[in-house]
């Protein structure tokens, strides 16, 4: 039977193989051999020499696939911190602004004025000039009205202003969860990557 010598690629003792054989088993070291063929020439590879550059590769796509996966949550949550932050920031502004335009400092001396007015008027009326004291009644009552409807209007947007900060508290409340869940997530994957750069190493 026509057989090729070939070398054992473990102890480098020769190998008779028939010319067909695909797997062999060295009889000096016991080493079980896959035999490799190209156009001009055949040689030996040992075969868990073979496994464990399949497990090497492995765990280096597996790497590649986490560095990955850690890469796009980054960007995903860098992209949502980024929405979460301008929603917050809009919302301050309109906080402030509802603030400033609930304010009633400035309605309470006009309806004092308004009832000093509407007080008043009865003496003037009694004075030399009789319609002056329905001048000052006029005006009294116009005073008084508008700073209750100011006042009215300024309650109004402080009931607004406790719904906004509300609004806010609750976006605050989404985003530190949202955060949290990214921070667990990122520690997961990194914790993954640190195993199997330990297991690509030994």
């Amino acid at each position: 039977m026509e057989t090729q010598t070939l070398s054992c690629n473990n102890c480098g003792a020769p190998i008779d193989v028939p010319p067909s054989a695909n797997f062999a088993t060295c009889s000096y070291c016991k080493a079980h051999l896959a035999i490799k063929r190209n156009a001009s020439t055949a040689y030996t590879e040992v075969l868990n020499q073979i496994g464990e550059n399949t497990g090497y590769m492995a765990e280096d796509l597996r790497f590649l696939r986490l560095r990955q996966q850690l890469q796009y949550i980054d960007e995903q949550w860098q992209a949502q911190d980024q929405q979460f932050q301008q929603r917050k920031n809009d919302l301050q502004a309109t906080v402030a602004a509802a603030r400033k335009n609930s304010r009633i400092s400035g309605a309470f001396p006009a309806l004092i004025f308004g009832f000093f007015l509407l007080c008043a008027s009865p003496l003037a009326g009694n004075s030399a000039n009789p319609s002056s004291g329905l001048v000052i009644l006029t005006l009294g009552c116009f005073i008084t009205v508008v700073a209750l409807l100011a006042m009215v209007v300024a309650f109004s947007r402080r009931s607004k202003v406790k719904a906004l900060v509300s609004q806010s508290s609750e976006l605050q409340q989404l985003h530190n969860e949202a955060q949290s869940a990214y921070q667990s997530q990122r520690a997961e994957i990194v914790s993954k990557l640190h195993t199997s750069s330990s297991g690509a190493g030994g």
